[in-house]
């Protein structure tokens, strides 16, 4: 596959990841020079990449998620492309020696409960939080972390009947206890997810992160483990936030501010700088903005103004003009959907001017020529003595 073209477009320059129905490429948009990211079917339709695109479109123009810039099919293969992203948290993990700072956790908590908070709110289930799927920003956006891979992902169609969304869950290290026993998910269980992997990014470790060890006994490891064990080496208010999320029920809207407002509370108290362990210099910034060329093509399908076009509106930003004298100014107008063309040829008419004179001698000048007139006729007189 390296070296394909996909839509005589999009050249395919690595391998990133291979899943068991899918696997991601690096690619290079030849047209711009920038990179993006195709996932891409191992086998044809025998994945939920189709669902992950419905997904990816409801999510377009939220911060800190993949953004879908095209689809198409390969051969009988379904395939989309994002914008590029960095490295994943699994692999910033690893090179940290399995150990962040608390300030980094603090700070990999403040985004991670942004993300979710936005999914749950599009009314969407990830199910499948793990390190492997929360990506840094690339570039100049760094510091954003997103969140990938929605194979997995449900819809919440009704939140009066969560049984009905429940499906089994194959991430076991960090799903929650519920799902792994086949019970109905909800916003709750994707919440426990991440605070496992704080805990583990925190300690360097969990419970149940050890060899030979069955599914059963991990669910088992799970359902026993005391909260105070859980949370061992990590702050107190780790105790009461995993608490608080155990005690929800599948209907609940969790309070996402709280947690936040808890988390907050730690840095204040020990006065931690919440800053990730990978910071990138300014020098290293400039000289990556230097080399890279990358820019994320726009998705015209999913634009403003394409859906406005759709509700009836259009050219919602048309640039209007209008003259002054010599000058002309152009000026962003929003037009309502309902005008006719009199009313809009009437304010053309009203906002133009066409009576400003031309000046083609400067009064000043010319008043001035004529004193110096009137002086020389005057010191040349001859007055009687």
């Amino acid at each position: 596959m390296l070296g394909t073209v996909l839509e005589e477009r999009y050249k395919l320059l690595k391998k990133l990841h291979q899943g068991q129905l899918t696997e991601i490429y690096k690619a290079q948009d030849i047209k711009t020079k920038g990179k993006v990211a195709i996932k891409l079917e191992i086998f044809p339709n025998d994945s939920n990449i189709l669902s992950e695109i419905q997904f990816l479109s409801k999510i377009y123009y939220m911060q800190g998620f993949p953004k879908l810039l095209f689809q198409g099919n390969y051969r009988g293969r379904h395939y989309f492309g994002t914008n590029y992203l960095g490295k994943s948290l699994k692999t910033k993990f690893s090179q940290t020696k399995n150990k962040f700072s608390i300030g980094c956790v603090l700070r990999i908590a403040e985004e991670l409960l942004l993300r979710i908070e936005s999914l749950h709110k599009a009314e969407i289930l990830h199910r499948n939080i793990k390190p492997e799927n929360i990506l840094t920003g690339y570039g100049f956006n760094w510091q954003i972390l997103s969140l990938i891979n929605y194979s997995s992902a449900l819809l919440i169609t009704d939140t009066n009947h969560p049984h009905k969304r429940s499906q089994a869950v194959t991430n076991l290290l960090y799903s929650s206890v519920n799902s792994m026993s086949n019970t109905s998910y909800s916003k709750k269980d994707d919440l426990e997810s991440i605070f496992y992997i704080l805990i583990h990014f925190c300690t360097g470790k969990l419970p149940w992160i050890r060899e030979k060890l069955t599914d059963r006994q991990i669910i088992r490891l799970k359902e026993q483990i005391s909260t105070q064990d859980l949370c061992e080496g990590c702050p107190n208010e780790f105790v009461h936030i995993i608490s608080y999320i155990k005690n929800l029920k599948c209907d609940d809207i969790p309070d996402y501010e709280m947690i936040r407002c808890s988390l907050k509370e730690i840095s204040k108290k020990k006065k931690i700088i919440r800053n990730y362990d990978w910071v990138l210099s300014h020098e290293k910034m400039i000289a990556k903005a230097k080399t890279d060329k990358s820019k994320i093509p726009f998705n015209w399908k999913l634009s403003i103004k394409k859906q406005a076009e759709k509700i009836g509106v259009i050219d919602v930003f048309e640039k209007k003009k209008i003259t002054f004298g010599f000058a002309t100014i152009l000026k962003a107008k929003s037009k309502s959907p309902i005008r006719n063309i009199d009313e809009k040829k009437e304010e053309e008419a009203s906002l133009t001017r066409s009576d400003t004179p031309k000046v083609d001698t400067y009064p000043e000048i010319q008043n001035r020529v004529n004193l110096f007139k009137l002086r020389k006729e005057f010191l040349t007189q001859s007055f009687p003595s």
